[in-house]
């Protein structure tokens, strides 16, 4: 029986009567002598509903509320609710938002969220403007369900009245989940502000200072009540405290995903007061169910005609409408003179890169990712041999060493020395890093942490192409409902994929295990990067001169993919990488790669092998410009 159901049977004794569609009227339950049917309801759902008392104001009694205040009143017990799930459901407009989320339209317009909705990449959508540039609620029930404009940064948000409130009420100031939390909440009487984009475990250390310049009381930490915003609120929870502030992260005792919103409409007035009494939250709630596999098959086949294709064309041509995927720059400058996709990817599309083991395909793949994270574009890594469930703590070292940090050996040798410190060891191979290396090694960390694109990686070594398909997938939804547009995926390297039912596929498994890859690219946007190994025979007659050629790919189908580039270092009659003086820099040496494009859809393919630098120093292909 829902709330409303319940309510409904104590209203009947105060002459409860249907008007029209949603709306009902009856004497108020709040008045015993109340008899001019004053008293009138909007129910949204069985548990969703806001009341208008019209006499009320006249005898001191409540003017307005929602169903659960109402319910409360009633001495009606309130369900353990789960309303996440039904508030991703579609709706009219802004007013109709405003009253699932149990406030008047005025709450949200207050803020500046438009009344009229907008059309943003051929969706209808409520406009709100932030500090960071404008955001967009969707409201056709579909993920993702928040988009932020291209450029946008995070930023700060209801934060000046949330710190005016805690200060004015002696509160502390309440952290939530997201913008509609802080429309709700300071309605209701809540101190309370987010950072915009989406629930992170952490918080830009700008945004931090921002926060320490006009306030230093304490903190109260409200995320969503599952299983990502309990762990995000310790974790946002441990960054606060090392930052000097006394922070408390709150359990708000509602079903699955409940957030701040549904606390103020479950407690109404009395929200403050409830506030007070939550219990800490000690541990992460249980995690989510397992992601189903990607190869799932479609429950319908959709179709596109012509003409919809060429009206679409005509109004990204003529610009009246933003293209939904626009496509990538290579990362790599000097293969654009070579046009197709040497130059501009389209999504959906495969890029093999194929080497001799130890030919620098990490590190070639490093300078790719990192270009893209230099223009805003976001990424998702899987390298499981550099990263593992411990974390990407190696690729954070190579990252840094990149920017001019510390070397990665030096860091392993600081850590040999730690350990031998700790363990009064007599090793002695270990060796201290200088205090002025480490400090300029955490500056450069502190600026890479500010560049405008994420690689998010895949710390779970092993896994199943079907798993890894499932977890890009259900990353690229997660990010996408934060604003996060995901574009492109980096595999690294293919000879370590690995089916879990290969011979049901009934062709090779690593033309299926591709397969299930370049359909994830296909359904997500992505441009996929992936690394191979060259066959064994071929790599030693590749290291000697031999010409590069598709077919050197250990297992891979050159039909898979859509461009292809194999290369070799240059080694000298014993195997050794040969080195040359870098023109940029006279006092260290580089490497170079001999390299060839062996496949280039939408372009002619070139016969000439050319030269790629690589800076051992700093672990990257050198980025020459094309032509």
């Amino acid at each position: 029986m829902s709330t409303w159901d319940k309510v409904q049977g104590v209203l009947l004794r105060h002459n409860l009567r249907h008007e029209r569609g949603d709306m009902w009227r009856c004497n108020s339950p709040y008045r015993a002598t109340a008899d001019g049917m004053s008293f009138t309801l909007n129910i949204s759902d069985g548990e969703h509903g806001v009341w208008y008392d019209h006499a009320g104001a006249d005898n001191n009694t409540p003017v307005k509320g929602t169903l659960y205040e109402l319910a409360k009143y009633l001495n009606i017990e309130l369900p353990a609710i789960s309303p996440a799930a039904e508030s991703k459901r579609a709706y009219k407009n802004l007013a109709e938002y405003a009253e699932l989320k149990g406030v008047p339209e005025s709450a949200f317009t207050d803020m500046h969220w438009k009344s009229e909705l907008v059309t943003v990449t051929k969706r209808p959508a409520i406009q709100f403007p932030t500090r960071g540039g404008l955001r967009w609620r969707f409201v056709d029930g579909k993920a993702p369900h928040f988009m932020s404009e291209p450029g946008y940064k995070r930023c700060w948000y209801g934060l000046q009245k949330a710190v005016e409130m805690a200060k004015a009420l002696n509160k502390p100031l309440i952290f939530a989940n997201g913008e509609p939390s802080v429309v709700v909440g300071q309605f209701y009487g809540l101190p309370v502000t987010t950072i915009t984009s989406g629930e992170k475990g952490n918080y830009p250390p700008e945004l931090i200072s921002q926060l320490k310049d006009i306030y230093g009381g304490e903190i109260t930490i409200a995320l969503d009540c599952d299983y990502k915003g309990s762990a995000s609120a310790l974790k946002l929870k441990e960054q606060l405290m090392a930052a000097g502030f006394k922070v408390k992260a709150v359990d708000l005792a509602l079903g699955d995903k409940g957030d701040i919103a549904d606390f103020c409409k479950l407690h109404g007035k009395s929200a403050l007061e409830a506030m007070d009494k939550l219990n800490q939250l000690i541990v992460v709630k249980e995690a989510q169910q397992p992601l189903p596999p990607a190869s799932s098959p479609a429950s319908t086949v959709e179709f596109c005609s012509d003409l919809d294709a060429l009206k679409t064309y005509i109004d990204e041509i003529n610009g009246e409408a933003p293209p939904q995927v626009p496509p990538l720059l290579n990362p790599y400058t000097f293969l654009h003179k070579y046009g197709g996709l040497g130059h501009i990817i389209p999504a959906g599309k495969l890029l093999y890169f194929a080497s001799v083991s130890g030919g620098t395909k990490t590190i070639g793949f490093e300078t790719g990712w990192e270009a893209y994270q230099d223009r805003g574009i976001h990424s998702i890594v899987y390298s499981p041999e550099w990263i593992d469930d411990r974390g990407a703590i190696e690729m954070a070292a190579r990252s840094v060493q990149r920017a001019g940090g510390v070397s990665v050996n030096d860091m392993m040798l600081n850590s040999l020395y730690q350990q031998e410190q700790q363990f009064k060891l007599k090793t002695n191979v270990g060796k201290a890093l200088e205090s002025l290396s480490v400090s300029e090694s955490i500056s450069k960390a502190v600026q890479l942490m500010k560049r405008p694109g994420r690689v998010f990686f895949i710390k779970n070594p092993g896994l199943s192409v079907e798993k890894l398909c499932a977890g890009i997938e259900a990353k690229c939804d997660q990010e996408a409902a934060n604003g996060v547009v995901i574009q492109a995926v980096w595999i690294d390297f293919a000879q370590l994929l690995w089916l879990e039912n290969p011979e049901s596929t009934g062709r090779l498994w690593i033309e299926a295990a591709i397969g299930l890859i370049k359909d994830t690219c296909r359904r997500k946007n992505l441009v996929g990067f992936i690394s191979s190994q060259m066959r064994k025979d071929d790599a030693e007659l590749a290291k000697t001169g031999g010409k590069l050629s598709a077919d050197m790919m250990q297992w891979l189908s050159d039909q898979q993919a859509n461009f292809i580039l194999a290369f070799v270092p240059e080694v000298d009659i014993n195997g050794k990488r040969l080195m040359w003086v870098d023109p940029h820099n006279p006092e260290r040496k580089v490497g170079k790669l001999r390299g060839r494009i062996v496949k280039n859809s939408l372009a002619q393919l070139p016969d000439e092998e050319f030269e790629i630098p690589v800076d051992f120093l700093r672990l990257t292909w050198m980025q020459q410009k094309g032509a």
